[in-house]
């Protein structure tokens, strides 16, 4: 007996270990994995531009000094408004009174030589009278009385230009005097003053600069010439400065260009934006960040870009190739009737969506090989047709009518709603890119589900989705969150 009791306890004893043992060998179990979600949900979107620009005023004007002299008084301020005709400042005006005295001394002599030639030009005629009588005893020879008249008469012309010329002087003397009172050219806003009573100055440099008015303003900033294509003159612009904060002004787009601009190997060219200031709170000289709207949506379905860019994890016995697979994402030709089936052999973005499609379509292999022959019977008619708008126009047509009865009913309405998204995404005059792409939704086990859709304007916050591939209110998967351990 009591060697079946020790049998029975050292039994005991060893399964116990065996289970200690099992439990500290063993790892321990890993929960679900988690992740950061968002639903899918309508609202808003804005597509737009963003650059850096600083406030400029608009109809801006440099008042020089009208001639080298001395400033002796100054009646504005820098940031005064002043009226059309209103006197800024004040020159030594002694040197012009006195030129403009000597001009008017010159012209009261020439007059006075005038009247003198005048007065002998008379007395030379009543000596040709007697001259021409012949019955006075003492009259002059006709002949000497004739030359002395016509020297008289030529007297009188000359003293007649001197008129004429010491005039001209006189006047422009005291046009040069009523320069020294410097006047503001039209009602405006003084933005700068160059200028101290006391200092003699030359017309080099301006003096004072005005601004017809801040009450509306300029921004100008640089643009890289890959976003210039979406914009166009009267767009809506957003601007904020550092001064006010808490403040949004809004503007429109003026002009873009056509002054270029290259540093570093890239292009810009310069945006004019206007920007109505009617309280004044922007000046000249505020550096200001900007963005132009190319684009909005009032009210789209739309999902956050992180849901576009997340992918599970590569599980570890996945092929190599299948791990380093990426998402896709590429853009439509949005001006080629062909659609997404771009000929693999004229462009590399062709090639792209070629692989692309054949992924969202499901195509099989047989599928596969007649679009490439349709694809190589377009690329040759693509060739002979040369710079022919019409004649690749279609071509390209030609090809989506050969390889829709190719496709299964699924296959073609999926492909005619990657067309009709196409050719319904306008703004203005320019279409907006349709794009392919994946999110994953969460199903009712917790697990992501891939689903393929096709994607419209973006913010670069959210996008638009096309279609009914998505319902408002879906799990979204933004990110993976670390698996914690249970034991």
């Amino acid at each position: 007996m009591r060697m079946l009791v020790g049998f029975v306890l050292a039994g005991a004893v060893g399964l116990g270990g065996w289970a200690v043992a099992s439990r500290q060998g063993r790892p321990a179990a890993e929960a679900p994995p988690s992740y950061r979600t968002e639903r899918v949900s309508r609202g808003p979107i804005l597509a737009s531009v963003s650059a850096e620009g600083v406030l400029a005023a608009r109809e801006v004007t440099h008042v020089p000094a009208p001639f080298a002299g001395q400033v002796i008084e100054l009646f504005a301020e820098t940031g005064d408004p002043v009226q059309a005709g209103q006197v800024l400042a004040r020159f030594d005006a002694t040197p012009l009174a006195a030129r403009r005295d000597e001009a008017r001394a010159a012209l009261a002599e020439a007059q006075a030589a005038r009247a003198l030639a005048e007065a002998q030009v008379e007395r030379t005629r009543l000596e040709m009278g007697r001259a021409r009588s012949g019955s006075l005893p003492d009259a002059p020879p006709l002949a000497g009385v004739e030359a002395d008249l016509r020297l008289a008469e030529a007297q009188r012309a000359i003293a007649a230009a001197r008129i004429d010329r010491e005039s001209i002087r006189l006047r422009e003397s005291e046009a040069a005097l009523a320069l020294a009172e410097l006047r503001a050219p039209f009602d405006g806003v003084i933005l700068s003053r160059a200028v101290e009573a006391g200092q003699i100055v030359s017309p080099a440099g301006p003096l004072f600069v005005l601004a017809r008015s801040l009450r509306l303003v300029e921004i100008q900033a640089g643009i890289d010439q890959a976003e210039t294509g979406r914009l166009r003159p009267d767009q809506e612009a957003e601007i904020a400065v550092a001064a006010h904060p808490e403040r949004v002004f809004r503007g429109r787009l003026k002009r873009i260009g056509p002054e270029r601009q290259e540093a570093g190997g890239k292009v810009s060219y310069r945006l004019v934006i206007e920007v109505p200031n009617e309280d004044l709170a922007l000046l000249p000289g505020m550096p200001g960040s900007l963005r132009i709207i190319t684009d909005r949506r009032p009210e789209v379905l739309r999902v956050p870009n992180a849901a576009l860019r997340w992918q599970p994890p590569a599980r570890a016995d996945a092929p190599a190739a299948a791990r380093a697979r990426p998402a896709v994402t590429l853009s439509v030709e949005t001006d080629n009737p062909a659609g997404p089936f771009l000929d693999p052999a004229i462009s590399a973005q062709g090639v792209a969506w070629f692989e692309a499609m054949k992924e969202d379509l499901a195509l099989s292999p047989e599928q596969i090989r007649e679009v490439r022959r349709h694809a190589e019977t377009m690329r040759a008619e693509i060739q002979s047709a040369g710079n022919d708008p019409a004649q690749r126009r279609a071509a390209r047509q030609a090809f989506t009518r050969a390889i829709e009865p190719v496709l299964t009913p699924e296959q073609r309405q999926r492909y005619r709603a990657l067309q009709e998204a196409r050719r319904n995404r306008t703004s203005g005059e320019r279409r907006n890119p349709v794009a392919v792409g994946r999110v994953h939704v969460l199903d009712d086990r917790g697990q992501p589900r891939p689903v393929q859709v096709l994607t419209g304007l973006s913010d670069g916050r959210y996008t638009e989705i096309l279609g009914e591939d998505l319902a408002p209110g879906e799990v979204l998967v933004l990110e993976s969150q670390p698996a914690a351990p249970r034991s």
